[in-house]
């Protein structure tokens, strides 16, 4: 099986969760420690004046840039079950090359509100 830092992800799909996650801003972001290297991580976006949570379970691997969110990049949900991976199904990253976060994780679930 392949590492995660060698994944090839350009032909993965987008994951469902969320139709169009670069459209939304990034207004907050809380992380949670799990058991290591796992947590929760809560990403609070906004869209024409509505809310909404996405919460990834068993998050991973999570890197933020200065100037995130401030210079955004719009967000991309990758779909990455067909790899195979144990506890990692989802990739969320920058779609363009600016300051973002990233960050792999098991799960997520959306919470309208």
């Amino acid at each position: 099986m392949i590492a995660l830092h060698e994944a090839n992800l350009a032909d993965l799909p987008d994951h469902g969760v969320l139709n169009d996650p670069w459209t939304y801003d990034v207004v907050e972001a809380r992380y949670v420690a799990g058991r290591h290297p796992f947590g929760t991580l809560d990403l609070v976006l906004e869209k024409d004046g509505q809310r909404l949570v996405l919460r990834f379970t068993d998050a991973h691997n999570l890197a933020i840039d200065p100037g995130f969110p401030y210079s955004y990049m719009g967000l991309e949900l990758l779909d990455v079950s067909s790899i195979g991976w144990e506890r990692t199904r989802i990739r969320v990253q920058g779609s363009e090359d600016a300051p973002g976060i990233r960050f792999w994780a098991g799960d997520v679930q959306r919470i309208d509100g």
